[in-house]
């Protein structure tokens, strides 16, 4: 290998570009989010259980992801957990 003259061949090169908004954020993470915005749209009284069994994750990563769209300020309770439902804000 050393000394020899060596072309790489069948090479790509990719660039990716990253706005700041999502620095940080991973595509299956945006797709876990739209996917309960959008079942929340149509069903706002769902559970983190129930949001998980239709986009087939763990509850546990609906949880968290809630957990930012609240932060975000996308999503609000209203009411109680037990009898409450989900605001998408605009």
């Amino acid at each position: 290998m050393l000394g020899e003259s060596n072309v790489l061949k069948n090479r790509e090169f990719h660039i990716c570009f990253v706005t700041p908004e999502n620095v940080g954020v991973s595509n299956a993470s945006i797709g876990v989010k739209s996917g309960i915005l959008n079942n929340l749209k149509y069903n706002p009284k769902l559970t983190a259980q129930e949001l998980a069994t239709k986009l087939n994750k763990a509850k546990r990563t609906i949880e968290r992801n809630i957990k930012e769209l609240r932060e975000k300020g996308i999503i609000s309770r209203i009411d109680s957990d037990k009898t409450g439902y989900w605001k998408i804000n605009n």
